[in-house]
């Protein structure tokens, strides 16, 4: 399984009555983390830039592996992969 994380606005959504309750997230945000998950190898973390900056210095070690065109994107973006 590999993993996608990026970090920005997203919007929440609930479903439910009696008997359901589902919740759900869409929006920019998600379909650039699901774009990187779709990327990411079996045991590959990736992130974006915009999540390394919310990420306190020194607590995860990162390799950048290039620019990535993103389905839904005009232009190229920075991804990382978290490393060990």
């Amino acid at each position: 399984m590999g993993i996608g994380i990026n970090t920005g606005p997203i919007y929440l959504g609930s479903l439910s009555n009696k008997s359901f309750r589902d919740y759900t997230v869409i929006g920019k945000t998600v379909n650039i983390a699901a774009c990187l998950c779709g990327l990411a190898d079996k045991f590959q973390v990736l992130l974006t830039k915009t999540t390394l900056e919310s990420v306190r210095q020194g607590e995860f070690c990162f390799k950048p592996i290039g620019e990535k065109m993103l389905k839904g994107l005009s232009k190229p973006m920075e991804v990382l992969q978290v490393t060990l």
